[in-house]
């Protein structure tokens, strides 16, 4: 047998050995290794792989190789589909599942997902994977989703799908979404009624939203026009007259003009209806005929909210002021300031001088400030590093109640929309200056690429919607 030996040239010094190993792997030292992402990798390679699956699903005719452990791991739904004994085909080798109709083309996006954890969202797919996520029980897929709808409610007229996409944020239960989508709605009524989504709107949906106060629309009678269409669809007609009677009580007729009211009496969708709507377009001329004292004693049965202005951006309203700060960047803050007069009418479309609230709006777009004169130079005697918007009565009829609307509007894809909306309720004293300060984030609108300004200007809209008066008209 063949011993091994040791040359008498080298000598092993295992003292010295030992040290060297300390050095390397001394107690308690400790590494972790991360290969989560080529675990994942490999994982993902058992999508739709006929390979060791024990389950095949079948979704719209097509077949998807499956694996239990993978499925049951990621939703807790299809863990009772695969194992509960109360399931009827949990034993069975293939599950057919019945998905929605936008449900079917995404279904291999949405298996893809669960063996990689990774997915392509875009506006065709992404309410599809919301519905399936929300359906599976897999909320991070379904908070991406949500995420991706939020971040995308800004598109053209013609491809906006805000209420879709609300009505299933209700569904889902995805309040984040549910949100952003409502308040899109609210603030750019005259984009969603002019999308194809518009006619989809439910009945319940549609009452919540004509009670508002707040919607920013042209008018009450291109709402109006909207909801005809709405009551026109294909597969509403056999409802009209029951749609009529729950809806008409929730348009605002004395607060459509006299000239689009006469126009409307001619169109044929009044006339085919006209019982329905003659006791409210009676109403409406007899509103606008009569005094305001005479009004109150006529109209003291009829709901407050017939006779509140909405948010109105039609300018024979009067209740808004457009306030544009052009060059802000570049504008010395000294100089930035904007102001514009706001004549209120204490009559709708009415505008005789006497019979006006006349105010002015000041705001300070760069930050508040005021200013001295020194050696006939204008020059900073105070500032500070927040917005201001001042409202100040200015003469006529004396403004008493108000609801004060401050929108905001932002540029997304080269699309104009509201981004934000500051409203007070505010009960003015005699001659009082009403101050809202804070109104937009001054880092956010210096930012080189600042959503907030388009070709160098900064654009908001202010709405004073009257409640009452100090001296009503005699």
């Amino acid at each position: 047998m063949a011993k091994a030996t040791l040359s008498p040239n080298v000598s092993l010094d295992l003292l010295s050995l030992e040290d060297n190993w300390s050095d390397v792997a001394s107690p308690g030292l400790s590494e972790t290794i991360d290969n989560g992402c080529k675990f994942t990798a490999r994982l993902a390679m058992l999508y739709n792989n006929a390979k060791f699956s024990d389950v095949t699903l079948i979704v719209g005719g097509k077949k998807f190789y499956a694996h239990k452990l993978l499925l049951a791991n990621a939703s807790d739904v299809f863990e009772q589909m695969l194992t509960s004994e109360h399931w009827p085909d949990s034993g069975q080798s293939q599950l057919v599942l019945q998905e929605q109709e936008d449900c079917i083309p995404v279904f291999c996006d949405f298996l893809k997902y669960i063996y990689s954890g990774q997915v392509a969202l875009s506006m065709e797919s992404v309410l599809g994977l919301l519905v399936l996520a929300d359906k599976y029980n897999i909320p991070d897929l379904k908070d991406c989703c949500s995420a991706f709808m939020g971040q995308h409610l800004v598109t053209p007229p013609d491809q906006n799908k805000a209420i879709t996409w609300y009505q299933y944020a209700i569904a889902c239960n995805s309040s984040n979404l549910q949100e952003a989508c409502y308040q899109y709605i609210v603030l750019n009524m005259d984009i969603i009624i002019q999308s194809p989504d518009w006619i989809y709107l439910d009945q319940h949906n549609l009452i919540s939203l004509l009670q508002r106060s707040d919607l920013v629309v042209e008018s009450e009678y291109v709402l109006l026009q909207a909801v005809v269409c709405w009551l026109s669809e294909d597969n509403r007609l056999k409802y009209l007259n029951e749609n009529l009677s729950v809806i008409l009580p929730h348009i605002r007729f004395p607060m459509i003009l006299p000239e689009h009211l006469s126009e409307f009496e001619d169109s044929d969708f009044e006339k085919s209806n006209h019982d329905q709507f003659s006791p409210y377009l009676l109403s409406a001329y007899r509103y606008h005929a009569l005094s305001i004292r005479s009004k109150k004693q006529h109209f003291s049965s009829v709901p407050e909210m017939q006779f509140m202005y909405r948010n109105y951006t039609d300018d024979n309203y009067s209740i808004h002021v457009d306030v544009i700060r052009k060059a802000f960047k570049s504008c010395p803050r000294v100089s930035s300031k904007v102001e514009k007069p706001l004549s209120l009418p204490v009559n709708i479309c009415n505008i005789a001088q006497d019979k006006l609230c006349k105010m002015k709006v000041t705001f300070y777009p760069q930050g508040y400030y005021t200013t001295s004169l020194w050696n006939g130079q204008l020059n900073l005697a105070k500032s500070t590093d927040f917005t201001k918007m001042i409202i100040a009565h200015r003469g006529g009829i004396e403004l008493h109640e108000a609801e004060i609307t401050i929108l905001v509007y932002a540029w997304q894809k080269g699309v104009k929309y509201a981004h934000t909306a500051i409203t007070k309720h505010h009960v003015f004293e005699t001659y009082e200056t009403y101050e809202i300060e804070n109104i937009l984030d001054l880092e956010k609108l210096k930012m080189d690429q600042s959503p907030f300004i388009m070709d160098g200007a900064l654009y908001l809209k202010v709405f004073v919607r009257p409640i009452s008066f100090q001296k009503p008209e005699p």
